[in-house]
């Protein structure tokens, strides 16, 4: 028994880092019509871990798709592919099925239902056990404040799970996020937002070394500029 008399240290059960990321994306848009339209849409993320080179990843994603517009509703369906690259490795391929309906109630608000259904498959032979499906639903809401609109509040909420495909050690994993949003132009040219984001996992499967369901926590704030050319 691997588990007869073991107790981890504590450094072993919680851990913290820090690190840089970087972000950066194209989109098109077509409108053969004026309530349709056709996208595509190209994002690159990296993050440079300051404790370990090996923990470093790029992840490149694909996103296209068709969008009809129909009185104050709009209804979009896309297709996404990724890869992600560990220490400068191809580690993990993703593919993802979006269905987006939003309805404008007014010039100020709007309603949004996200469903998505995704797949994530690992590249190396010792990690395609930790193969998973994800399926997620969110609503977000979205306020635009001030006399000339140069405010925009946010918020979003969600669940979802991720469904084991190879047996996966601590099984299927149910979750819940939210996020809160704030946007502010400053000028005709220049924007500054802020997004706060939280997300709670809980894993349905005890891990046999640890005697205990696994679960996770993310907090994360981020802030930035947008430069209009």
């Amino acid at each position: 028994d691997l588990n007869l008399g073991y107790e981890p240290a504590a450094d072993e059960v919680e851990d913290a880092d820090s690190y840089q990321s970087l972000s950066a994306g194209v989109s098109l848009l077509h409108k053969p019509s004026t309530d349709n339209s056709i996208y595509a849409t190209t994002e690159l993320d990296h993050r440079a871990n300051q404790q370990r080179d090996d923990l470093d990843y790029t992840l490149a994603s694909l996103k296209t798709g068709y969008q009809h517009a129909y009185d104050s509703q709009s209804l979009r369906f896309g297709l996404v592919a990724g890869v992600m690259h560990l220490d400068n490795k191809a580690y993990q391929d993703s593919r993802s099925l979006e269905l987006e309906w939003r309805n404008t109630f007014n010039a100020r608000t709007q309603l949004g239902l996200i469903a998505r259904q995704s797949q994530y498959r690992y590249r190396g032979v010792s990690q395609s056990a930790s193969d998973y499906d994800d399926s997620s639903l969110s609503l977000s809401l979205l306020r635009v404040l001030g006399n000339r609109a140069e405010k925009t509040i946010g918020a979003s909420i969600g669940l979802g799970q991720e469904k084991e495909v190879n047996s996966r050690t601590d099984g299927d994993q149910d979750y819940l996020f939210l996020s809160l949003s704030a946007q502010m132009r400053f000028n005709d040219d220049i924007s500054g937002f802020l997004v706060l984001a939280t997300r709670e996992k809980d894993y349905t499967r005890e891990n046999a070394l640890f005697s205990a369901k696994r679960s996770e926590s993310q907090t994360r704030l981020i802030g930035g500029l947008i430069w209009k050319l």
